[in-house]
């Protein structure tokens, strides 16, 4: 039973890996994320339940442990925004932390900028009709990341889209906040495509949230540049994740699957799982441009990947030789080294306070 328990932690703790890495560019994401699901992943070695009952249930519990420690992955709502301090569960900092107004003060202003941002979020992604199930679950994790009092996120879940011209602005909303509102919630209604519904309703309440048509203007383009830049990344994790678990066969499946829900926006998404049933194979052929931070989180997710099925030794050989040409692939030899030791640098701790914790 031990045994079992410790095959589950390792599987765990590689897939909230996964999420670290592919869901922020920040390098100290993974044993950040990693750190905040130690107890967690205690409670898994003395034979807890698997983990969260499902997939949005534990994006949620995955979200709620990121955001506090400025590790927010990209598919959140106002993401920059979140890691910059607009979170009830961190200390303010940027331009927060400035404020020449008390702790408790701050914290009430944050939580008034943060029910806002729920709101916009809401009636923007819904301007070009019924709220897509991609929409609601952007919602669903920008309460996590908020860490809203449950009153509020009780009465947010509720509320239906509220009217533009029914949005209570704060009186002292800092435009700062205002532009990255506008920012984020543009970027959630483009997940499903672009509709000038949505862009009118985003300028609409720009207007209604005091922001400048120059810096509408530029949130804009912020918010399509930060969805644009996702496919690239994601293609090249799904690639990377193939090739190394290929000799897994079907088995490497659900964890493929799960490295294209985290790393793609839906639409591209789509077809990338549309591509897998129809193309299983997994040479390494597809010519990636990447920026270093990007290559930093395709091979720290492929060598995730290849953990979270707890290789034998003569298994973890063969998994490690085809990263080793990922790396060459990508030109990022080094990085490949690098990725490699910082995953189970990470999943270090997890593993031996569980072992400690099953009693091993």
């Amino acid at each position: 039973m031990i045994d079992q328990n410790l095959e589950t932690l390792v599987r765990v703790a590689a897939e909230d890996a996964l999420f670290a890495t592919l869901g922020s560019d920040d390098a100290d994401a993974l044993g950040a994320v990693l750190r905040r699901r130690v107890t967690f992943h205690e409670a898994i070695a003395r034979g807890a339940a698997r983990r969260e009952s499902d997939h949005d249930a534990w994006l949620r519990a995955l979200v709620a442990a990121a955001a506090p420690v400025a590790a927010t992955p990209w598919f959140v709502p106002l993401q920059p925004a979140i890691d910059d301090g607009l979170c009830l569960a961190a200390e303010p900092k940027g331009f927060r932390a400035l404020l020449p107004i008390g702790l408790e003060a701050a914290r009430e202003r944050m939580r008034r900028e943060g029910i806002l941002a729920v709101r916009v979020v809401r009636t923007i992604g819904a301007a070009d009709g019924e709220s897509t199930p991609e929409e609601l679950r952007a919602v669903d994790l920008l309460l996590e990341a908020l860490a809203l009092p449950e009153d509020d996120r009780r009465i947010l879940r509720a509320e239906g889209v509220v009217p533009l011209v029914s949005l209570e602005v704060p009186n002292d909303l800092d435009g700062r906040a205002a532009k990255a509102i506008i920012a984020g919630a543009f970027a959630v209604a483009l997940l499903d495509g672009v509709d000038d519904r949505e862009r009118e309703a985003a300028v609409t309440a720009a207007k209604r949230l005091g922001v400048a048509a120059e810096d509408t203007a530029e949130a804009l383009e912020k918010a399509e540049a930060l969805v644009a830049r996702r496919p690239p990344i994601g293609l090249a994790a799904v690639d990377a994740v193939r090739y190394v678990l290929a000799p897994l066969g079907e088995k490497a499946s659900p964890i493929v699957k799960l490295v294209a829900q985290l790393s793609l926006p839906p639409r591209a998404r789509d077809a990338c799982l549309k591509e897998l049933t129809t193309h299983p194979s997994t040479p390494l052929t597809t010519e990636h441009a990447l920026d270093r931070d990007a290559e930093r989180s395709v091979l720290r997710a492929a060598w995730a990947a290849a953990l979270a099925f707890d290789p034998t030794v003569s298994l973890r050989a063969r998994l490690l030789e085809r990263h080793v040409r990922v790396g060459a692939h990508l030109r990022a030899e080094r990085a490949a080294v690098s990725a490699r030791e910082a995953v189970e640098e990470a999943l270090a701790p997890s593993l031996s306070r569980g072992v400690a914790a099953a009693g091993a």
